[in-house]
């Protein structure tokens, strides 16, 4: 198990600021969102081994079959079979973890619905010598288009 606590195998409730993630379709897909109140969890999520340090993050629930792994594409994250899907590096931080793709960190997007998606953290990237534990108020985007990165908590379901 690497140091961000996450066993592979094991579902899991991820919670950022106590509001879960669930599912809302959308044009017939499943896209993954953070709950609209700070009620706890929603639904659970499994990581599963990939190479080279990747998850692969299997969702709880979904509405069509096959299609239950999370898949950052340039509308948020939505669900996937497992090929296409998206392999999910874990960044520690200092109360939980950070979810990103290659130079693309997770957030969650301004408005109602919260949606998933990925935003460009190549600069806070390059800025970074301790890594992600030492980021602190750097999770904040204040670029203007609003949504944070998201520094989940990972609760055993």
């Amino acid at each position: 198990m690497a140091d961000h606590g996450i066993v592979p195998g094991r579902s899991y409730h991820l919670l950022y600021a106590n509001r879960g993630v669930g599912l809302e379709v959308v044009s017939n897909w499943d896209w993954v969102r953070l709950s609209r109140k700070a009620d706890g969890p929603w639904h659970t999520v499994t990581f599963h081994e990939y190479e080279g340090d990747r998850y692969v993050i299997e969702h709880g629930d979904s509405h069509w079959d096959g299609h239950k792994y999370w898949h950052m594409c340039s509308g948020g994250v939505c669900l996937n079979k497992w090929g296409p899907s998206t392999a999910w590096t874990i960044y520690p931080t200092k109360n939980g973890f950070v979810l990103g793709k290659g130079e693309e960190l997770l957030r969650a997007k301004a408005g109602d619905k919260q949606w998933l998606a990925g935003h460009d953290a190549t600069t806070l990237l390059g800025k970074l010598t301790g890594g992600l534990a030492d980021i602190g108020d750097c999770l904040r985007l204040g670029d203007g288009e609003g949504g944070d990165f998201i520094e989940f908590q990972a609760t055993p379901a």
